[in-house]
């Protein structure tokens, strides 16, 4: 079984079969997480996250089913020397190599862009994926504990509190207001002083520019498979 491996344009991906594949990867991986929506994977697909640069991705494909993603995205602001990673390998179908030649191949484009480090990040302890990871050369950088919050099971009277003296509550949906856009991304930037223990990633300054960014093309590139990336794992 030889996995044809394809870089693709996000905009014009197939959402379905990502949704099926993601559906998947969740009900092995993730079997106490809410399972991902079909919007929520056109939402990744369409809009990557902005505060994480650029964003390429390349799929794995056994006669013509899609069976494997990687998409990395190029942070800028300090963190040029870094890529971050997300990969998915139908259970089905791991080790077979699948994973580990979408990773190959991504390096090489990463380095020929001047990445020396990638990050992935929901990688579980003592999972497939940790042993996957361990087994390429990646160490554990930060771990974050996650917490779930089951609305049924919680009275909604402990939440009934007035808003703090100074202070009011503004909702809106989609792009923050103009009038609030400046405030918005000072508010970015207040909240991004976590710790980053061992991981490359530093955090950028957030400006009106960066939350109103100007879309970019993807890049396509052609690239030799390599296996000398440096690599990080959190």
């Amino acid at each position: 079984m030889t996995p044809e491996i394809r870089l693709v344009d996000p905009l014009t991906a197939d959402v379905d079969e990502h949704h099926e594949l993601h559906l998947a990867v969740s009900k092995v991986d993730y079997p106490n997480v809410a399972p991902p929506t079909r919007e929520a994977v056109l939402i990744r697909l369409r809009n990557p996250d902005v505060d994480l640069g650029e964003s390429v991705a390349w799929t794995a494909r056994v006669d013509g089913r899609l069976v494997g993603a990687l998409a990395a995205q190029l942070p800028v602001d300090g963190n040029e020397h870094l890529g971050m990673v997300r990969l998915v390998v139908h259970p089905e179908l791991r080790r077979h190599g699948i994973g580990t030649l979408l990773l190959h191949t991504a390096a090489a484009a990463l380095r020929d862009r001047g990445r020396v480090t990638v990050e992935v990040s929901r990688v579980e302890s003592n999972s497939p994926g940790d042993r996957f990871a361990t087994a390429l050369g990646f160490r554990t950088a930060t771990t974050s504990v996650f917490q779930l919050l089951e609305f049924a099971e919680v009275d909604p009277d402990i939440w009934d509190v007035p808003t703090p003296l100074g202070y009011r509550l503004v909702r809106w949906i989609g792009q923050a207001p103009e009038h609030l856009v400046e405030s918005y991304a000072r508010a970015r930037h207040a909240i991004g002083d976590a710790p980053p223990g061992g991981s490359a990633w530093r955090t950028p300054t957030w400006t009106v520019d960066r939350v109103r960014p100007v879309p970019r093309p993807l890049s396509i590139w052609q690239c030799p498979l390599i296996n000398d990336l440096q690599t990080r794992a959190y």
